[in-house]
C-alpha cells in the first residue's frame, strides 16, 4: 500500500507539472510517463509498479483504466528490451580527463571530445554506433546501438550527462568502462573506438 500511494504520489506531481489531472487520463499521458520515467534512469520493475498504481486508482474509482490500453504495453516491452539499461542516478564515476594528456591514444582522444556531444549524434541510422560497456561486476562486455538508447533519455543529453547512469543490465553493477564503435573514418579502416569512461579494470573481458 505505502508503494502504492508513494508511486501515485509521483505520477500526481508529474501530472500536475504539466498542468494534468492524475485521474482520468488517456493511455498517451501514461506512455509519457513510461518514458519519463526511463528517462529518470529508474528501473522497469519500478516503471512498473507505477503503472500498475496508476491503473489500480482509476479501477478503484470506477474508470476505464488507461494503463490496459495496447500502446502502454508496448512501452513496457520497450523499455524492458534497451541494453544496456539506465539505471537511477549513480555517484560520478573516474571519467577521462577534460584536458588532453601527452600522447594520448587516438580512441582516447575522440571520446575525450565525444565527453561534450549529444548522445542523438550518434544515432544516425546512415552510419551506426553502438554502445560498448562493461560493468564492475564478473560480466562481459555488453553492446547495445545507441539508436535504441536514445529515446529511453531525455532529448538533448550529453554523454557526460549519461554515463553515471549507466549499469549492466544482467548484473547491475555500475559500468567501468564504457566506449563506442562506429563506422569507420576511411573506408579503408575497421571501426572507429572512442573511449569514454575507463575504470579500475582498464581493459575489456
Amino acid at each position: 500500500m505505502r508503494a502504492r500511494t508513494k508511486a501515485l504520489a509521483g505520477f500526481t506531481r508529474w501530472a500536475v507539472m504539466r498542468g494534468a489531472t492524475a485521474a482520468p487520463v488517456p493511455p498517451e499521458t501514461v506512455v509519457d510517463y513510461v518514458d519519463y520515467l526511463a528517462g529518470e534512469g529508474r528501473s522497469p520493475a519500478t516503471i512498473k509498479q507505477a503503472v500498475w498504481a496508476i491503473g489500480a486508482q482509476h479501477r478503484a474509482a470506477d474508470l476505464a483504466d488507461p494503463t490496459k490500453a495496447e500502446v502502454v504495453r508496448l512501452a513496457l516491452r520497450r523499455i524492458a528490451r534497451v541494453r544496456p539499461g539506465l539505471t537511477t542516478r549513480l555517484p560520478p564515476g573516474p571519467y577521462l580527463r577534460d584536458a588532453p594528456e601527452e600522447g594520448e591514444p587516438e580512441p582516447v582522444r575522440r571520446g575525450r571530445e565525444a565527453m561534450a556531444k549529444m548522445v542523438s549524434d550518434y544515432a544516425d541510422p546512415a552510419r551506426p554506433w553502438e554502445l560498448v560497456m562493461q560493468g564492475r561486476g564478473t560480466c562481459k562486455a555488453r553492446r547495445c546501438p545507441v539508436a535504441d538508447l536514445v529515446p529511453m533519455i531525455p532529448t538533448g543529453l550529453t554523454w557526460a550527462e549519461v554515463t553515471p547512469r549507466l549499469s549492466c543490465d544482467l548484473c547491475g553493477a555500475p559500468a567501468d568502462i564504457i566506449g563506442l564503435a562506429g563506422p569507420p573514418a576511411h573506408p579503408d579502416l575497421g571501426q572507429t573506438w572512442l573511449l569514454l569512461q575507463k575504470g579500475e579494470t582498464s581493459r575489456w573481458r
